[in-house]
């Protein structure tokens, strides 16, 4: 699936959140730092007296990220899952006092420090090399207030049990200026996780967080007779009726008439059921062209298209 632009992060951006030049200098030479280990991926660096460089293309496939290159503006883009996109207009060629810095006119680098800086991204310097955090975008599915442990479903990776420390950093995508805090979070929410790049081989898989950003809060209401049911989703007000454009693993792509595509994040727990006979269906049973309504949280992302948790799903024909 084409994502579309959430946002754009120029070069000058990059400038203003690293400092009055987007080279960072080391006052020691040359950092001890050999490669960038991305995802599986292990990526050769250009260090020097100016800082540590790491190749755009190289790092941003490894970790998921959509890479375009325009070579009338000269301007190399990364879009990441969730549609936000980030353009680094080349400064410099084959010099790395400017950056981003074309390299025999064929390679786009950039300040190791943008990876975190502009792209969010999070990364840790292990000897001579600094290790990206693997991130995903997971559901919820249980809490443990007890030891700080969420057991979150990751696409990729199933079931994931994450540990919460006094270093993770947790933040909220409506506003990312506030600190978040573990109690924050709830069972359904819809998080972008950082793990630490040692997890465990068990089933599930267990590991600490480096970061977690809450991208959508799940409506969650106490039930009548607690000795029943624990918790259950609450009845939501977000209704929206379109015709399904595409299904992938990121979710079902829907044109709703009111406010354009929408993106529908679904998880094991989204119902998807025919309007008519009331038989049970799964979401690969989806196809281009069905009408369908969806019921979801009233919690919608601001990326372009928006993302929202489908809790159930009905197709109108």
């Amino acid at each position: 699936m084409k994502k579309a632009i959430k946002k754009i992060i120029s070069v000058a951006a990059a400038i203003s959140l690293l400092g009055a030049s987007a080279v960072m200098a080391y006052a020691d030479g040359a950092p001890a730092v050999s490669g960038v280990m991305a995802g599986d991926t292990l990526v050769e660096v250009i260090s020097n007296e100016n800082g540590v460089f790491v190749p755009l293309r190289a790092v941003g496939e490894a970790l998921g990220y959509e890479v375009s290159w325009n070579n009338d503006t000269e301007t190399a883009s990364l879009v990441n899952v969730l549609g936000t996109t980030y353009d680094f207009k080349i400064m410099s060629k084959d010099d790395f006092t400017k950056a981003p810095v074309l390299v025999n006119d064929s390679s786009t680098y950039i300040p190791l420090e943008s990876l975190s800086e502009v792209m969010g991204e999070k990364y840790t310097v292990n000897g001579e090399v600094a290790e990206i955090a693997p991130s995903a975008i997971v559901t919820v599915k249980e809490i443990s207030a007890d030891d700080k442990s969420i057991l979150v479903d990751d696409p990729e990776r199933g079931h994931v049990v994450l540990y919460v420390t006094d270093e993770t950093e947790i933040t909220s995508f409506e506003n990312a200026e506030l600190t978040a805090s573990f109690e924050d979070i709830g069972d359904n929410d819809i998080l972008r996780v950082f793990y630490s790049n040692a997890m465990t081989m068990s089933i599930p898989p267990q590991t600490s967080a480096v970061a977690v950003e809450i991208l959508v809060k799940a409506v969650n209401t106490e039930p009548e007779n607690p000795s029943l049911q624990v918790s259950q989703t609450a009845p939501v007000s977000a209704v929206y009726e379109g015709t399904v454009k595409e299904v992938s693993e990121e979710g079902v792509l829907i044109s709703e008439e009111n406010y354009g595509e929408i993106l529908l994040t679904v998880s094991d727990d989204t119902s998807v059921h025919h309007e008519v006979n009331k038989r049970a269906y799964t979401v690969s049973d989806l196809e281009a062209g069905m009408k369908v309504q969806a019921v979801c949280s009233t919690m919608m992302t601001k990326s372009i298209p928006p993302q929202t948790a489908a809790y159930e799903i009905i197709i109108a024909d």
